[in-house]
C-alpha cells in the first residue's frame, strides 16, 4: 500500500478491520459487554486489531523471504531479506498474547472434549461399556 491509500485501499483495509472483529467476536461472543465492563478496554481491542491488520498490509501475500541479484558481465550481487514470522503469512490471525490482551488464555482461545464415556478401559472399542459386566466377545 501506497503512503498516500486511495479510497480502494482504505476500504480493503476497513474490510479487513471488519473481518478481524468477526475473527475476535466468534471466540469472545460477548466482547461488547467485556468492553463495556473495562476488561478489555476498547482501546486495548482497537490495538489489537490494529497490530493484525498492520501485518496484512505490510506483507499481504505472506512472502517470507525476497532476494534480488544484479549482475554485470561476469559480475553478480544478490541481496536477500527475511520478511515474515509465523503470523505474518497473509492471512489475518491474532497471536497467543494478542489474545492473553483480550482476556484469553491460551486454554480458553479452543477446548478439546475427549470421545468415549468416563471410566472407560483404554483402548477399549466395543460396544457401551458398563462396569463390572464382562466384555461380550
Amino acid at each position: 500500500f501506497d503512503e498516500k491509500a486511495d479510497a480502494a485501499q482504505i476500504a480493503q483495509i476497513q474490510r479487513w478491520l471488519d473481518r478481524t472483529e468477526a475473527i475476535i467476536r466468534l471466540r469472545i461472543p460477548d466482547l461488547d459487554d467485556r468492553v463495556a465492563a473495562g476488561t478489555p478496554p476498547e482501546a486495548v481491542v482497537v490495538d489489537v486489531e490494529s497490530a493484525v491488520v498492520a501485518r496484512k498490509v505490510l506483507n499481504p501475500n505472506g512472502l517470507t523471504s525476497k532476494a534480488q541479484t544484479r549482475t554485470l558481465d561476469d559480475w553478480s550481487e544478490t541481496q536477500s531479506e527475511t520478511i515474515g514470522s509465523d503470523y505474518m503469512d497473509g492471512t489475518l490471525q491474532l497471536t497467543d498474547d494478542e489474545w492473553a490482551l483480550l482476556g484469553l488464555s491460551s486454554g480458553e482461545a479452543f477446548t478439546i472434549t475427549p470421545y468415549g464415556q468416563v471410566g472407560v478401559p483404554a483402548g477399549y472399542c466395543g460396544p457401551p461399556y458398563v462396569p463390572g459386566e464382562p466384555y461380550w466377545w
